[in-house]
């Protein structure tokens, strides 16, 4: 199980802004980038991206606690 370290980690990965959110927007951008470490694999286009993202409409992730 990763510690609350690894799991800050991880989530400050994804919300790039530091709002404490993770958007729709930043899933996006993410999931459009090219992979360092998987250089033969495409990147998402935003059409595909967008599209499983839009099932969960305008809801933010937020933050974990990990007191």
């Amino acid at each position: 199980m990763p510690d609350r370290e690894a799991l800050q980690e991880a989530f400050e990965a994804f919300d790039l802004n530091g709002d404490g959110f993770i958007s729709k927007s930043e899933m996006v951008e993410i999931l459009t980038r090219p992979c360092k470490s998987m250089p033969n694999q495409k990147p998402w286009t935003i059409a595909a991206a967008e599209g499983p993202l839009g099932r969960y409409g305008p809801s933010n992730c937020r933050r974990p606690d990990l007191r």
